[in-house]
């Protein structure tokens, strides 16, 4: 029998939740939100306010927001960078942590 390819459901700019489930480079950011900059085959890299993860498909749940909401939260994950790469405090750092509510 021949597979057929499952095409990858995510698009450029889509608000995903991370699940980490077994992926060590996701630990600590399961339940965070991140958006989609490139889409694979296999895998989309999120940014997130701390940086770029590469991820597979198994480890994104979509929000299912309208276009202009994905563009709003664009603007607060470009803003939450700025201020990380402030150098921010120790103690703050959780503070950016927190999931987002589906």
């Amino acid at each position: 029998m021949e597979r057929t390819k499952a095409q990858n459901p995510y698009r450029v700019g889509e608000v995903c939740l991370l699940i980490a489930k077994d992926n060590p480079d996701l630990r600590g950011k399961g339940g965070n939100w991140g958006i989609v900059n490139h889409v694979g085959e296999f895998s989309c890299t999120v940014t997130m306010w701390d940086g770029e993860y590469t991820v597979g498909l198994q480890h994104l749940k979509s929000y299912n927001y309208l276009p202009a909401e994905c563009q709003q939260m664009q603007v607060i994950c470009d803003r939450l960078a700025r201020i990380y790469s402030d150098l921010l405090e120790e103690t703050v750092n959780p503070l950016f942590s927190c999931p987002l509510e589906p």
